[in-house]
């Protein structure tokens, strides 16, 4: 096991502690089973509490997200069963994660919308039906923005630390923006000529671009499961 990151100042928080943890960017549940074994998961140093409060938010989000993508899709190969795994009651070692498990099925199946009541507009880019499913036969489900926006905020922090050792702090901050496929083409074309790829296996994505004369400021595309995309930057705020 990895030694502990030691004293300095969390990825996320920004405040200064004696010892800090590592925090996966991508969280280990969130690889696919077609993972290569010997790829390295990115780590970053954060504090005890950031860590577990975005534990508990990814593992919420996973079980909505697994839900949307392709089952036998190469790059979100063994998601959904994991999905599935984590919310079945019999799979609990103990009463008290059988109960926590049963509370998040039920959460679950609270929250599903069928058919007609699916509404036709908020719904995330690239997200929607794409299986020619008739209406009447189609199940959907709420996941809040704010978890999308703050876990997208995470994998800029880290992956700007991972790359270039530094810290998002004031004057930057993170901007997340949810566009649809055309919206997008501006900024599809600028990742064709300026940026640069990075591929954690087949399930995570990112394409990151810099400019030369601001190091921080950067233009993100992440793209997870090879389905669901997340558009972000790092802005400076005018004084």
């Amino acid at each position: 096991m990895a030694r502990k990151p030691g004293p300095g100042k969390c990825v996320h928080c920004l405040k200064q502690f004696g010892i800090r943890n590592w925090d996966h960017v991508f969280p280990r549940s969130w690889y696919p089973d077609s993972t290569p074994p010997n790829l390295e998961k990115w780590q970053i140093p954060t504090c005890k509490k950031c860590n577990s409060d975005y534990g508990k938010l990814e593992e919420e989000l996973l079980v909505m997200l697994a839900m949307t993508v392709d089952p036998g899709g190469h790059a979100s190969s063994g998601i959904y069963e994991r999905a599935l795994r984590s919310v079945n009651e019999s799979l609990g070692k103990g009463k008290r994660a059988r109960i926590a498990r049963r509370a998040k099925r039920e959460k679950v199946l609270r929250s599903f919308l069928f058919g007609n009541d699916i509404p036709t507009e908020g719904i995330y880019p690239g997200l929607g039906e794409r299986w020619n499913i008739p209406i009447s036969d189609q199940i959907a489900f709420p996941i809040p923005a704010d978890n999308i926006r703050r876990f997208c905020e995470k994998n800029v922090r880290g992956i700007t630390y991972r790359e270039s050792g530094q810290f998002v702090e004031p004057p930057h901050q993170v901007d997340f923006f949810p566009i649809n496929a055309q919206d997008a083409e501006p900024l599809e074309q600028m990742f064709d000529r300026h940026g640069r790829t990075y591929n954690r296996g087949p399930g995570f994505e990112v394409v990151r671009v810099v400019p030369y004369d601001e190091p921080l400021a950067a233009v993100f595309k992440i793209t997870l499961f090879g389905e669901f995309v997340m558009y972000a930057s790092i802005s400076r705020l005018e004084d």
